[in-house]
């Protein structure tokens, strides 16, 4: 099976910079999900006949697109995310408590730096495993002294375990590969109103009932060598930088290609050359065996853990 690429679905948020709209001359995006097959918000496949939506695409070949034996919750999701100012501290569930009370799946993601303004951070973890002191801090104001902060420039990375505090700031440019998943828990929003002028909701029981705030990010700075670098128990990530033409074997299971430059690359499956855009996902399909990604990319591999059959 040839491998897929897609049309991204995308929105605007209140927190969007510019960074894809520039590069991709539209308007102003904050989210942009280079490959999704998920009911809130579905890419379309690029290189097949009437572009389907890949949640519709996807039914009926899951074995011959992920692997046998496996579901759209062994899919991830691809997505690139603009801050022009700081999202909301926010915090992700695990499968049982998302299946229980929001219908949906458990989220564990994790974040290329693709860019940042001088001084960038974001935010993963706490500095404090005490909740009380976590809820005391809401209430008076101080809940910015208990963040743990990471200062981030191009290439760095990090994974953001379910039940972890997070929060993208501004300046940054980030791909994230994570779960299947569409839900968020919002923690803090420094009391700005949406679109129909009221505070955004917050979604506090729901964020301590989920929330470990002992929980660890594992952080890998930028470096130009081909190495692993997410420790998930979901799914595997490496970065390669490609001197000579380079085989991506399958195996088991399918493969994402996450081309992080924006010059587009041409992959080769069997005799046919496969554009893929800037900043732009690929999927190889568990049937399409084996592709070669061509010499000079820079490009992210990631594949699920989890193996049937």
């Amino acid at each position: 099976m040839k491998p897929l690429t897609f049309i991204p679905f995308t929105y605007d948020t209140i927190w969007a910079g510019d960074q894809i709209a520039k590069a991709r001359h539209c308007s102003r995006i904050g989210t942009s999900f280079e490959m999704s097959a998920h009911p809130e918000g579905s890419a379309k496949v690029k290189n097949r006949d009437g572009q389907p939506l890949f949640i519709d695409y996807l039914k009926g070949r899951e074995d011959e697109i992920l692997g046998p034996g496996l579901t759209e919750h062994e899919l991830q999701r691809g997505a690139l995310l603009a801050a022009g100012v700081n999202l909301s501290v926010q915090v992700h569930p695990d499968d049982a408590y998302a299946q229980a009370h929001s219908h949906d799946n458990g989220k564990y993601e994790s974040w290329y730096i693709i860019d940042a303004m001088p001084g960038a951070d974001l935010v993963a973890g706490t500095t404090t495993a005490d909740a009380e002191t976590i809820r005391r801090a809401l209430q008076d104001g101080t809940l910015d002294q208990y963040l743990k902060t990471y200062p981030v420039k191009k290439g760095d990375f990090i994974d953001i375990p379910c039940g972890t505090l997070h929060q993208l700031r501004k300046g940054i440019l980030a791909y994230e590969i994570g779960s299947n998943s569409n839900v968020t828990y919002r923690f803090y929003d420094y009391d700005r109103l949406g679109p129909d002028g009221k505070k955004r909701q917050l979604h506090l029981k729901d964020s301590f009932n989920v929330a470990d705030f002992s929980n660890q990010a594992h952080f890998v700075p930028a470096e130009h060598k081909s190495r692993s670098l997410s420790n998930s128990p979901f799914y595997e990530i490496e970065e390669w930088y490609v001197d000579a033409d380079r085989e991506l074997v399958c195996g088991k299971t399918y493969a994402m290609i996450t081309n992080v430059e924006k010059d587009p690359i041409t992959v080769k499956w069997q005799e046919e050359g496969i554009e893929l855009d800037g900043w732009s996902a690929m999927l190889v399909p568990y049937a399409a065996g084996s592709v070669i990604v061509p010499a000079g990319s820079h490009v992210l591999v990631s594949r699920p853990r989890k193996e049937q059959g």
